[in-house]
């Protein structure tokens, strides 16, 4: 299915989506440089909202967000010390009790502007996800959100070019996806 470009695209309220996690990243993580994905996905997201668009969300896109804005903050703050503090002392460190509650705060904002989806653990034919994996060297959790959005026809909002020739429809911005 070929990708629509998302600043072209005219939402609804019979838009259902589904944000993959490098969009949450763009409108609630942290933004050490802010480029123009930013700023297209903020408004594509704000227009969703405006015009009763829904917008879902799964425990693995959650998590994902959540371990890779402190893997983010993690390499700024090892790079800023030149510090060689592994990841799991740095979670545990006092300089990550304000990240966390960062996180915290962002993830509390994703759950309000969104509707928990299950991600259908029992629905997914996961043998058949496996033989993907292996065969054509896929990203697992790619996987998962593809078939996420094929068993809830959801709309998938991502930047990641991993999904381009997908059988879903995918809004972005991501020239490469577009082609």
């Amino acid at each position: 299915m070929a990708a629509i470009n998302i600043q072209r695209y005219i939402f609804s309220e019979q838009d259902r989506l589904f944000f993959d996690t490098n969009i949450w990243f763009f409108i609630y993580g942290p933004q050490s440089k802010l480029d123009g994905r930013q700023r297209i996905y903020s408004n594509a997201f704000h227009s969703i909202i405006s015009n009763g668009g829904k917008i879902y969300i799964d425990i693995l896109v959650l998590a994902e967000f959540i371990n890779r804005v402190a893997r983010f903050h993690y390499d700024i703050w090892c790079d800023e010390n030149q510090s060689t503090l592994n990841y799991k002392e740095f979670r545990s460190s006092e300089n990550f009790k304000s990240i966390a509650k960062e996180i915290e705060i962002a993830s509390q904002m994703i759950l309000l502007d969104s509707t928990q989806i299950e991600t259908g653990f029992t629905k997914i034919n996961i043998s058949s996800l496996l033989t993907s994996f292996v065969q054509k060297q896929q990203d697992f959790n790619d996987l998962v959100i593809e078939n996420i959005c094929q068993i809830n026809q959801l709309k998938l909002v991502t930047e990641d070019r991993d999904f381009k020739g997908t059988n879903i429809q995918i809004l972005t911005s991501n020239r490469k996806l577009l082609q």
